[in-house]
């Protein structure tokens, strides 16, 4: 621990002056899609400005929004309502157009004009918006503006509070969409910011002093004791979207016929939510050692307690088995049931119970047999050329889930890794070998990689039903940031 606030601050410069040598990028963003390396290769963003009056492709562009803004002058002059119904589809069209361009400021601008004619003519809360305030919440997320993106989803979610019953289909999607994205602030706020370790040493109260100190400016900014509350603890994000699934499990159960597929997703987002427990742990043990303020501290002892892990081991365990459990006691096709006991293994795994793990991998494997299925048929189905990270249910950080980008959403990749690795019987990537890469900034991806790949678990190959130590697989990290 540092004794003064000296030595709090020249750890601090040193800590903050390698950071600045190291990072060349922002990776609160940075995503990857992975291929295999044999796959033909993704589009790259090149050094030509795509903007250039010589583009074919950007003059075409320019033409087509010089036409809608001709349109746009045309229905206003024949028009004395600003807010006639047929400029909202003028205007959605410009907004697609410069949000296609990049332009996210004037694509918004254009979606907010179409928003307020909507209002006008179907009320405050006409649900025609939702269309738009979805596109309005691509662009903000675009530009990274992580407050307006929170903003547009709680209005979106508001939206559909003032038009659908609680228990509808549509309310239970917009609680998931919003969820969704509070996972994806939580990832990119706690996982994905190279930040986070200052964040910490400002935000926790050490063990024996209860007085907290800005570290640059020995400054009193709080003072603190007592003990700790789970809400001073775990990350709001957290408690919100467990608040969210909740109130959705409710919902589902008081509809009149339970929808079963939308209670199986509900169990699977549970047990993904409390995966997040182990993944701040395997994070912290490897990189938050020694931060002042945070190591040893009651934060600390708590987060990192082996009651904290084995709670959220259980209740994960508990809503898996919960499905596999509905799923036998119906109708259900032994693929599906299957599937379940695949998760289910795979959570064990994940945490390090093997044994446990393999006994589902084998009742699992029982149930595609008793589909008419032999050994060799399900050795070929489950054993996927690019592996699995498991759990299924959770958000692994730097994917397009924990950044809140849609599975269509095209990206600007600015180059790829190539990187090989093997995964043992118990879901460990080994030997990890990276291919040289002269770009400025791979130092810094395949340091990331390196540091996702040494807590990673994947689904192991089988054989006969045994897992099995995989042979290499090489994989191409495409990235985006």
């Amino acid at each position: 621990m540092y004794k003064n606030t000296a030595q709090l601050v020249l750890a601090l410069s040193v800590l903050s002056g390698s950071i600045q040598a190291q990072e060349s990028i922002d990776t609160t963003r940075l995503v990857f899609d992975i291929t295999l390396i044999t796959e033909g290769n993704l589009p790259l963003v090149t050094t030509k400005d795509e903007a250039d009056e010589s583009n074919e492709n950007y003059r075409s562009v320019l033409n087509t929004i010089d036409s809608y803004e001709a349109e746009l002058n045309r229905i206003q002059q024949l028009s004395i309502d600003p807010y006639n119904y047929e400029l909202v589809e003028t205007y959605t069209r410009l907004g697609d157009t410069h949000q296609g361009l990049g332009r996210h400021d004037q694509a918004i601008a254009h979606y907010d004009n179409a928003l307020q004619i909507l209002k006008v003519q179907g009320g405050l809360n006409n649900p025609d918006q939702l269309e738009i305030t979805g596109k309005i919440i691509q662009s903000h997320n675009a530009l990274g503006d992580m407050d307006s993106t929170s903003r547009w989803h709680e209005y979106q979610y508001y939206l559909h509070q003032q038009n659908y019953e609680a228990e509808s289909p549509e309310m239970i999607q917009a609680s998931n969409e919003l969820a969704d994205w509070y996972l994806s602030s939580y990832f990119m706020q706690n996982f994905q910011d190279g930040d986070r370790a200052l964040d910490i040493m400002l935000n926790t109260i050490p063990p024996n002093n209860f007085d907290r100190f800005h570290p640059l400016t020995g400054q009193k900014i709080a003072t603190g004791g007592g003990p700790l509350s789970r809400s001073q603890v775990e990350d709001v994000h957290i408690l919100t979207v467990a608040r969210l699934y909740e109130a959705n499990q409710q919902s589902i159960f008081n509809s009149e016929s339970p929808n079963f597929d939308a209670v199986v997703q509900n169990a699977r987002r549970f047990a993904g939510l409390y995966y997040t427990t182990k993944q701040e742990i395997d994070y912290e043990k490897f990189h938050n050692a020694y931060i002042a303020n945070y190591e040893d501290s009651l934060v600390q002892q708590y987060r990192l307690s082996e009651e904290r892990l084995g709670s959220r081991f259980d209740n994960g365990g508990n809503y898996l088995r919960y499905v596999v459990d509905i799923m036998r006691q119906g109708d259900t096709p032994p693929e599906m049931i299957s599937a379940a006991l695949f998760e289910l293994a795979d959570w064990n795994l994940a945490f390090g119970r093997v044994a446990v793990a393999r006994t589902y991998y084998e009742d699992a494997y029982q149930e595609l047999i008793s589909a008419g299925l032999s050994n060799s048929q399900i050795d070929d189905s489950m054993n996927f050329a690019i592996p699995l990270q498991i759990p299924l249910s959770a958000t692994h950080p730097f994917t397009r889930k924990s950044s809140g980008i849609s599975l269509d959403e095209e990206l600007e990749y600015r180059g790829y890794i190539d990187v090989s690795f093997e995964v043992d019987n118990q879901g460990n990537p080994q030997r990890v070998i990276f291919t040289e890469n002269d770009r400025p900034e791979s130092g810094q991806i395949e340091q990331v990689i390196t540091n996702q790949l040494r807590t990673a678990k994947f689904r192991p190959q089988f054989s006969q039903g045994q897992l099995i130590n995989s042979g290499r697989v090489e994989l191409r990290y495409y990235y985006s940031y």
